[in-house]
């Protein structure tokens, strides 16, 4: 933005002046660019200050207000100890190392202006006591009329993070070796085979002039035998039809058996997690509740709301606010719900406070983005300086600076979050109080032996069967004795 005055002088000459406001003494100035006369028209008064300088080229220093926001990984800010007992306070981030650079460039020094949350740093933009945030944040339509944009620096990686699905009880892996269509088929083979056997049986039976007691109450239970491997009962007759009956029910048999003793082994050594919810159509469908952040929560529902897609406005109308970020995925792991936000934001606080030393993750961020649009900085309205700090971006974008510094903080969170983690547990095993590092960390082997939690399945369907046998025992005694004493 440029703006020139005309002074009408003596005579017909006029004097062309324009405002710098950063010049090498640090005190903006007006400054003579030109003279206008009829007879000798437009003369520069020097070759080196153009007719429109670029007044944001060069800050000669000047102080440049920003809105700073702990954000993670973007901004990050600690306190280091120095020589004496004191501590300085230090900054990290790809945000910060992207207005270093242009602060570099540009010749500018970084002043902060420090903010709690996001709204306060709208209201800082808003009254223009800060120029600009170094902070990636989604472009949203609402906020046009209010901010500018910096150029795109990343597509809008806005997306939901859910608990990791914990393993079902061991159990159960009895029932994962065949689907539920197998074992209904399965069971109407044992239905109808039954009838048949003792069809045939009793027939035979009853030719040979044997008696049928023995046969009628236990063709279901010598059929579903074979299937456990057990015997062939000895009191079957010897006819050609059942023998071959039994041969085709044999055969059966072994093919069921195989499959599922074979399919078994696999699930009991390598356990079978529940599906993901990794798409914004999957989380409508399941009708899980979505929260956000407290600080900009109505501006997500709100762009949410405004959206042309139909899965959006569902999702805006599924939203409620909580504290803040960290309150939003603790509550994805006790509820079942979706944190919505921006992904390398939630990986940061996923790898720094809801990983273990092993390194496994309580709560994982869905693979798709559920915005199709772009993110930058959020900068005042009009900036005569947007050219060129645009200018600057481009050039670390395009040469990769941006990504890389974004791959070191994620990195280094999650590096420190390790070590972290392992020295508590290290000070919690000194003390006494936890038995085995590893045990309490959850990790273990690749390949492991069956123990007791494995094969709980089998252990419960025995001791169930050994009961009912003992009361079906006292049962047919009972009956015994009174048909005795009648």
């Amino acid at each position: 933005m440029n703006v020139m005055i005309i002074n009408v002088e003596a005579g017909q000459r006029s004097g062309v002046f324009v405002y710098l406001p950063f010049t090498p003494s640090g005190v903006g100035r007006t400054v003579r660019v030109a003279s206008w006369t009829p007879r000798f028209g437009l003369n520069f008064m020097s070759q080196d200050l153009p007719f429109f300088p670029e007044k944001a080229a060069n800050f000669h220093g000047a102080p440049v207000v920003i809105a700073s926001n702990p954000f993670p990984p973007y901004w990050m800010q600690y306190d280091e100890e120095v020589e004496g007992g004191g501590t300085v306070r230090r900054y990290s981030g790809r945000g910060f190392m992207i207005a270093d650079a242009c602060a570099r460039k540009l010749n500018y020094t970084m002043t902060q202006f420090p903010t709690s949350d996001w709204t306060e740093v709208i209201v800082v933009l808003k009254n223009r006591t800060a120029y600009f945030s170094p902070v990636t944040y989604s472009v949203m339509p609402h906020h046009e009329d209010t901010f500018s944009y910096s150029i795109s620096i990343e597509p809008d990686t806005m997306t939901f993070a859910m608990a990791v699905p914990s393993l079902p009880p061991r159990w159960r892996s009895l029932l994962y070796p065949f689907t539920s269509r197998v074992w209904i088929f399965t069971l109407l083979a044992i239905i109808i085979f039954s009838p048949a056997l003792l069809l045939i049986s009793y027939g035979t039976v009853t030719q040979i002039g044997r008696g049928n007691n023995s046969i009628n109450t236990q063709i279901t239970v010598e059929a579903t035998a074979t299937l456990l491997g057990q015997n062939l009962p000895p009191r079957l007759p010897t006819h050609i039809s059942v023998r071959v009956l039994m041969a085709t029910w044999l055969i059966f048999g072994l093919v069921i058996t195989i499959s599922y003793r074979s399919n078994l082994t696999a699930y009991l050594t390598i356990p079978k997690l529940p599906p993901r919810i990794e798409t914004l159509h999957q989380l409508i469908s399941s009708g899980y509740r979505a929260t956000v952040a407290n600080d900009d929560g109505d501006d997500l529902m709100a762009y949410f709301g405004k959206s042309g897609a139909k899965d959006s406005q569902e999702l805006s109308k599924l939203m409620y606010k909580v504290q803040d970020t960290l309150t939003g995925l603790k509550r994805t792991i006790h509820n079942k719900e979706a944190f919505v936000y921006v992904r390398v934001l939630m990986e940061a606080y996923i790898a720094e406070h809801l990983t273990g030393p092993d390194g496994k993750a309580k709560v994982y961020v869905a693979s798709e983005n559920i915005s199709p649009g772009i993110t930058a900085w959020h900068i005042i309205r009009d900036a005569f300086f947007q050219q060129h700090l645009d200018h600057c971006l481009l050039s670390l974008i395009e040469a990769g600076l941006s990504d890389r510094w974004m791959k070191e903080m994620l990195d280094k969170v999650r590096r420190e979050s390790r070590l972290k983690q392992r020295q508590e547990l290290e000070a919690a095993q000194e003390g006494g109080q936890v038995q085995d590092v590893k045990e309490h960390s959850g990790s273990s082997q690749i390949l492991q032996s069956f123990t007791l939690v494995h094969m709980q399945g089998a252990f419960y369907l025995f001791f169930i069967g050994v009961t009912l046998s003992v009361l079906s025992f006292a049962l047919e005694s009972l009956v015994s004795l009174v048909s005795k004493s009648a």
